[in-house]
C-alpha cells in the first residue's frame, strides 16, 4: 500500500503580488482599530505566525546597537525564541500598543508554550485577544476595501499568504538559506529553499536569453550556429548527437542470415557496457554450467512444476542458467552492432 503522503501533489507558496499588496497595505493603514491595524502591520514586516503575533509580551521590542527594531518572538511551533528585525513602521505601531497595555496594568496569564506567566500586548479587558478579531476580520475589511474579493465576496488573500511574502521577497533580494530560516523561523533548510524555487535567478536569465529574446536555437552549438561559426570540434559534435539520436529512435540493420533484431535503446546498451557481469570479449558457445547440489535442484524444480522441465535437456544445466547465458549472449551481440553503427 502505498504511503497518503507520496500522492499528493507539491505546491509552490502563493505570496501576495507586489501591486495586489500595495493596495491592501493602503486598506490596512485606514483600519480604525489600531490592534488590527497593528496585527497586520506585523504580518507584512515581520513574516510571523499568527499564533507569535497574538502571543507578543509586552517587552518584545527592543533595538539594535545602531537603533534599528528588534522583535523578540515567543516560542511557538519550533519550541524557540528568535530575534528578527523589524520595519520601523511596525514597530512604532506595536510600541505604541506596548505602552497601552502596561499602563492598564492587566494580570500575567500563564502561557502554555512559555510555560510561565506572560503579560500580553493584544490584550482587551484582561484576557487575550482571538485571532479571528486581529487577523480573519481586520484582512476581510481591508480586502473589500481594495478590492480584493472573488464572485461570492469573499477575500482572495490570507493571512499566512504575508509570509510567504517575506519568504518569498527575501529570496528574491539574494538572501541566503540561513537568514530566510532564521526570520521565519524554519526547521530545516528545505522549507526555506522552496521560497528559492520561486525567484531562481538562473531559471530568469535563460528564460530571457532564449524565449523572450526570441532565441530559436539552444545547447552547445547554438552560439557558434547563429553566428555561422562552426569549428572542426563543433562539427563532429553535432554529427556524434545525430548518430546517437539516429540510434535512439531506429532498430538495428537485420543481420545477414537473420531476421530483423529488437534491441534496447541506446542508453540501455552502453549500461549494459559497464555492468561488471558482461564480457566486453567476442561472444563464443555457451559452456553449460554446473548444476546445483541433487537436493537443493530438485526442490527447486518440484515447487515450479512439470512445466519447468518441458524444454530442458540433461546436457544443458539448469533451465534457468541457459536462458541467462543466451541474454548474456544476445547483449553482447546487440553491443556490439551499435558500435558499428556509430563509427559508421
Amino acid at each position: 500500500m502505498r504511503c497518503l503522503s507520496e500522492t499528493l501533489p507539491s505546491r509552490l507558496p502563493r505570496f501576495i503580488p507586489r501591486d495586489e499588496l500595495d493596495r491592501l497595505m493602503q486598506a490596512v493603514e485606514d483600519l480604525e482599530d489600531p490592534r488590527q491595524r497593528t496585527a497586520l502591520l506585523l504580518l507584512r514586516w515581520s513574516g510571523a505566525r499568527r499564533g507569535e503575533i497574538a502571543r507578543l509580551p509586552v517587552d518584545c521590542l527592543d533595538a539594535y546597537p545602531d537603533g534599528y527594531p528588534r522583535l523578540r518572538i515567543p516560542v511557538g511551533k519550533t519550541y524557540t525564541e528568535r530575534m528578527i528585525p523589524l520595519h520601523p513602521q511596525a514597530a512604532d505601531a506595536l510600541r505604541d500598543l506596548i505602552e497601552t497595555a502596561k499602563a492598564a496594568n492587566a494580570a500575567a496569564r500563564h502561557d502554555l508554550w512559555a510555560q510561565r506567566p506572560v503579560r500580553y500586548v493584544f490584550m482587551r479587558r484582561g484576557k487575550p485577544m482571538g485571532r479571528q478579531f486581529l487577523f480573519a476580520d481586520s484582512l476581510e475589511i481591508a480586502c473589500r476595501k481594495a478590492g480584493l474579493v472573488d464572485g461570492d465576496g469573499n477575500p482572495t488573500v490570507t493571512a499566512h499568504r504575508f509570509r510567504h511574502t517575506v519568504g518569498t521577497q527575501l529570496a528574491e533580494g539574494g538572501a541566503q538559506i540561513q537568514t530566510i530560516m532564521a526570520i521565519l523561523g524554519h526547521r530545516n533548510a528545505q522549507m526555506s529553499a522552496t521560497y528559492s524555487h520561486i525567484s531562481d535567478p538562473v531559471l530568469k536569465e535563460q528564460y530571457e536569453k532564449v524565449i523572450a529574446a526570441g532565441g530559436r536555437l539552444a545547447g552547445p552549438a547554438a552560439e557558434a550556429l547563429l553566428a555561422n561559426q562552426l569549428d572542426e570540434q563543433t562539427v563532429h559534435w553535432l554529427k556524434d548527437q545525430l548518430l546517437q539520436d539516429r540510434a535512439r529512435t531506429r532498430p538495428l540493420p537485420a543481420h545477414p542470415g537473420r531476421g530483423a533484431m529488437r534491441v534496447r535503446p541506446l542508453p540501455a546498451l552502453l549500461e549494459v557496457l559497464h555492468d561488471q557481469r558482461v564480457r566486453t570479449t567476442t561472444a563464443g558457445p555457451t559452456r553449460p554450467r554446473a548444476a546445483t547440489r541433487p537436493g537443493r535442484h530438485r526442490t527447486r524444480m518440484a515447487a515450479r512444476g512439470r512445466a519447468a522441465h518441458r524444454h530442458h535437456r540433461p546436457d544443458q544445466g539448469t533451465p534457468g542458467r541457459t536462458r541467462r547465458a543466451h541474454r548474456r549472449t544476445h547483449r553482447h551481440r546487440n553491443l556490439q552492432l551499435s558500435r558499428e553503427m556509430i563509427n559508421r
